[in-house]
């Protein structure tokens, strides 16, 4: 993402991240989840954070939040028409506040 635009998605990161520890913790990841994808449920929002957790020490770091968004906005854009809808709405829901958070 240009410079600029990780500007916003540190906004974003620091919002969740209650305590500025520089990572969010597990029920801060989720609230983030929920507020991204108001429809998610709490399954939803942990399978979130064992896929965004890259080292699995249950802390989120902005790097392991950005890979992901980044990921994510890349493949909603490549998802294909054979993908289950839940994971097409999801991925679209994820970029789509991406785009508009910039």
């Amino acid at each position: 993402m240009p410079p600029g635009h990780c500007v916003r998605a540190r906004d974003l990161f620091d919002r969740f991240d209650a305590r500025r520890k520089g990572w969010l913790s597990g029920p801060e990841l989720r609230l983030l989840v929920k507020a991204l994808l108001p429809d998610a449920s709490e399954g939803d929002a942990r399978y979130f954070h064992s896929m965004i957790d890259e080292n699995g020490d249950e802390q989120v770091t902005y790097e392991e939040f950005m890979r992901a968004a980044q990921a994510c906005m890349r493949d909603a854009s490549s998802a294909k028409d054979t993908a289950a809808p839940d994971i097409q709405a999801a991925l679209r829901g994820v970029a789509q506040y991406m785009r508009d958070n910039r």
